[in-house]
């Protein structure tokens, strides 16, 4: 009887214990997150001061969740400082990304080739890089980079500066440009040049780094690009006879005009541009490309095509000795365009293999239904681009022109805070114009209705001094068109007609009837187009 219970108690401790073995095996692992690693190489060198640096960074994540926007830096340790831009972070810059932050897949890994640079010498630079994320626990890793003194010896940046008469990409007798400034950068200071009768300029005695070579002041309308050069000393001589190749202007030989088809459009419309280009050289153009900006700067109350279609302008076309040709570029009108009440499209124009070689602009404009304002500014008796309240200006009679048509479309008169406003214009760029014995201090500009987001007062200031006399018909007006427009097939709000004369404190609207403002496009507009910046 005692056996037989022995023997049941010992298979129910048995039985026990296998069953415990068996739950503690089947029992899942703790999951542990993301865990990264990250690791810094350089290839090469010795690199120069002033040099870009290459560094491989790869970001390993051993653990089991993946690791969403990583992002990465780095601070220096010792030596000299690495200097690493955000455009050069990339995806990985810490506060300012050129796009999304990665993510590093649970176990993977991500790399990439970062350019540092060292501006001012201290010593070797040793730099920590880290990682940033969310949750995670950071990583890092420590990298020495190699550079060379720039004290163990010097070197001569030196050459030609020259002018490119027959465009054969050499530099031949007579060529050399005389009295072009130079000066040449680095951290530590500048040094200053100018070249010979023979076009040729020297700098000595300069320490071993990357420097950075400008051009000033060239006489003669010649065109360089890029105006900054490196110049890499580092003691072999290389950059002691520097080629510097300039070029006439492009626009000498090529000359444009650019309009919309329409003047008027409304959000969604397909648009066209016509761009005429005329050959006023003596050889015959080939490969004649559109560089154009689709979208002014986002400050600009105007806004660019969308969807555009250069057409043959993309790969490049032939415009012979002598000949005009005419080009279509196609877009779609976006919603942007509401905030200005116009769409604008700017191009330059050059060879495929030298585009910015002093190319000619060209601008059109045309008009996007949007609701009228108010443009008020004030003006000042000013040299100095420096206004103050005592210099305003009263009584003086400014225009109002149209940039898209040309048109004058209003005038007005200073009160005695030399203050302007013209009532509830449409939306749209316009330009200024002034009679009497001034002239403004910086010609062209353009303004919009509304309040000027850029000046503390909300109002456009315009400076002006004493010019020769215009008389008020002696300011170019364009005369209407002498075809007939195309115009929207709703009929807009018409506006109100003021009577004729000029008050002593408001503006005289001439004519500007919805359908009197909306001029045909003629010539090319005068926008301008150097703060749009962003080239197809």
């Amino acid at each position: 009887m005692f056996g037989s219970a022995r023997r049941g108690l010992l298979i129910a401790v048995a039985l026990t214990a296998a069953l415990a073995g068996t739950a503690h095996a089947e029992e899942p692992a703790a999951p542990v997150g993301a865990r990264l690693a990250i690791s810094a190489s350089v290839a090469g060198g010795p690199y120069l001061v002033g040099a870009k640096i290459p560094i491989e960074l790869t970001i390993t994540n051993s653990g089991d969740a993946d690791a969403v926007g990583v992002r990465a830096g780095s601070f220096p340790v010792s030596g000299s400082t690495l200097l690493i831009s955000a455009q050069d972070w990339g995806p990985l810059s810490n506060g300012h990304s050129s796009g999304p932050a990665p993510t590093v897949p649970a176990g993977g890994h991500y790399t990439a080739t970062i350019n540092a640079v060292v501006g001012l010498f201290t010593g070797t630079p040793v730099a920590r890089f880290y990682t940033a994320v969310t949750d995670v626990d950071t990583a890092t890793t420590d990298l020495t980079v190699p550079l060379i003194d720039p004290a163990t010896g010097t070197d001569t940046v030196g050459g030609l500066i020259y002018g490119d008469v027959d465009r054969d990409g050499v530099p031949d007798p007579g060529e050399g440009i005389e009295g072009v400034e130079l000066v040449l950068h680095a951290i530590s200071g500048i040094k200053l040049a100018k070249t010979d009768a023979s076009g040729r300029f020297r700098f000595d005695d300069l320490s071993l780094q990357v420097y950075s070579l400008r051009l000033e002041d060239v006489p003669g309308g010649w065109f360089f690009h890029p105006t900054f050069i490196d110049a890499v000393a580092d003691g072999t001589g290389r950059a002691a006879d520097l080629k510097v190749r300039g070029v006439r202007p492009f626009s000498e030989q090529l000359s444009a005009t650019m309009k919309f088809t329409k003047y008027v459009y409304d959000v969604g419309d397909p648009a066209e541009v016509a761009l005429a280009m005329t050959n006023n050289g003596t050889t015959d153009l080939t490969g004649v490309k559109a560089f154009c900006l689709h979208r002014p700067d986002n400050e600009d109350p105007g806004a660019g095509l969308d969807h555009v279609d250069l057409g043959a302008l993309s790969a490049g076309v032939d415009v012979p000795v002598g000949q005009t040709r005419t080009f279509t570029i196609t877009g779609t009108v976006p919603p942007g365009t509401l905030d200005g009440g116009f769409v604008s499209h700017v191009c330059y124009l050059g060879l495929a293999d030298d585009p910015t070689a002093g190319n000619p602009v060209v601008t059109a404009d045309a008009r996007v239904p949007a609701t009228p304002d108010d443009l008020s500014v004030v003006l000042y008796h000013d040299e100095d681009l420096t206004p103050l309240p005592s210099e305003k200006l009263a009584g003086v009679t400014i225009g109002v022109v149209d940039v898209a048509s040309g048109e004058l479309v209003a005038k007005g008169r200073s009160d005695a805070d030399g203050r302007v406003t013209f009532e509830d214009l449409p939306a749209a760029p316009y330009q200024f114009r002034v009679y009497g014995p001034w002239k403004f201090v910086r010609e062209g500009g353009t303004f919009y209705p509304g309040p000027c987001r850029y000046c503390p007062s909300g109002e456009y200031q315009l400076s002006l001094v004493p010019g020769p006399e215009v008389h008020e018909e002696q300011v170019e007006v364009v005369p209407p068109p002498t075809t007939t427009p195309v115009v929207p097939t709703a009929d807009p709000a018409p506006q109100p007609r003021p009577g004729p004369g000029l008050a002593d404190t408001g503006a005289d609207v001439l004519g500007l009837t919805a359908l009197g403002a909306l001029a045909l496009l003629l010539g090319s507009a005068t926008t301008l187009a150097a703060r749009r910046t962003r080239v197809a």
